[in-house]
């Protein structure tokens, strides 16, 4: 599950699920829905991700900054269908998705670390996450 709230020029997203795993795939479906690029047309195409970090703050970063590069190079939405996590290294595959676009169309730049959160608390994890509009 995924919340967002507008951060004056900015916006936090809230995003919570009963795994580490189901919080980075939250995030990406999180990012394409505030983009306005959530619904659209499946390609057919899939494509596999490995990313490296220090820490699950680091990899849900370096996550969606991928997912942000990946998408501004051929306009297509990523949303990843599988991931798996071990210490310092996270996998998975992003099926790709032509986007209608709906609602309002916001560019994030990046993904910043200010406010940056990912914990488990209570019977969930949850991440808090600041992008820069």
């Amino acid at each position: 599950m995924f919340c967002e709230k507008p951060e004056g020029a900015d916006l936090f997203l809230e995003v919570s699920a009963l795994s580490k795993e189901g919080v980075f795939k939250e995030a990406v479906r999180g990012l394409a829905f505030m983009t306005g690029a959530y619904f659209g047309a499946r390609t057919g195409q899939e494509e596999p991700f490995s990313i490296r970090g220090s820490s699950d703050e680091e990899l849900l970063v370096l996550l969606l900054e991928e997912v942000l590069f990946r998408n501004s190079k051929d306009g297509n939405t990523r949303l990843p269908v599988y991931v798996n996590g071990g210490k310092g290294n996270l996998t998975g595959r992003f099926v790709l998705y032509k986007p209608f676009f709906t609602g309002t169309l916001l560019t994030v730049k990046g993904v910043t670390w200010h406010g940056l959160s990912f914990i488990f608390e209570g019977s969930c994890w949850r991440a808090t996450l600041l992008f820069d509009l």
